[in-house]
């Protein structure tokens, strides 16, 4: 009975022990970690190489464009490209584009715009968003399809999201939440939180923030399929995008800025 009992106790001892090297390293975490910026990096130019199974399957993009106006407000145009590179091209040719324009004082979403160039789908959609009204309007210019439906506020489309992730890590244990509108749907976006975590990016080992958010749809929780790792400074740039896709992980590994 005494060596249970002491067995019990050495291994109370042990979780205290780590519980409490947790939550010394969650205080770290915080005290010395740089606020993340609130504002939208002017000029940023990130260029990511694709992998799929650790083979090159092609590049993407995310570049803040321009400060433009549309419809009267001051707004921010960012960019997204993804395509395959010259070898899968041959096989499986895709050139995606993705446009937003998210409100210069905000950042919320007010016009979102995708070019899809792939072999068995070719689309050009836009939807423009009325914050005000709770409204989106969606236009297809292929096939001529229009449709109106409801949005949540605050607004964001799949890039203005990707940014405002960015402004939301400040510490590790405060979880944030919004929705996205993808395809005219609403999508709950959480993100619990994050912890440190070394990776080597070219060659060099960098200290970043590990997060994985986790979506939901009509209720209905989603799996964490995707995950990132951002640099601990300011700006939050990201440096890792894993997808978990059903025939293998996809990453996306930052290669310019």
């Amino acid at each position: 009975m005494l060596p249970k009992m002491k067995n019990r106790r050495i291994l109370a001892a042990l979780l205290m022990t780590c519980l409490g090297w947790m939550a010394v390293e969650n205080v770290r975490a915080e005290e010395t970690l740089t606020p993340p910026s609130q504002e939208v990096p002017f000029g940023e130019h990130l260029v990511y190489k694709i992998t799929w199974l650790k083979i090159p399957v092609g590049t993407g993009e995310v570049w803040v464009k321009e400060k433009t106006n549309l419809g009267g407000r001051e707004v921010i145009h960012v960019v997204g490209l993804i395509e395959t590179n010259k070898v899968l091209r041959k096989i499986f040719p895709m050139h995606d584009e993705a446009h937003s324009w998210m409100d210069a004082r905000t950042f919320e979403s007010v016009q979102f715009e995708k070019k899809i160039d792939e072999l068995l789908i070719n689309a050009h959609e836009r939807t423009v968003f009325d914050r005000e009204k709770g409204k989106g309007y969606f236009e297809s210019f292929k096939t001529g399809k229009k449709s109106e439906f409801k949005v949540s506020v605050p607004v964001h489309d799949v890039l203005s999201a990707f940014f405002w992730v960015r402004r939301q890590l400040s510490g590790p244990d405060r979880p944030v939440q919004t929705v996205v509108t993808v395809d005219q749907e609403d999508w709950m976006l959480e993100i619990s939180g994050f912890r440190r975590e070394t990776i080597e990016v070219r060659r060099k080992k960098i200290d970043t923030l590990r997060v994985e958010p986790m979506t939901r749809e009509g209720g209905k929780e989603r799996r964490r399929k995707s995950g990132f790792n951002v640099t601990t400074d300011a700006y939050r740039k990201p440096v890792r995008i894993v997808y978990k896709a059903p025939f293998g992980p996809v990453v996306g590994t930052l290669v310019e800025t």
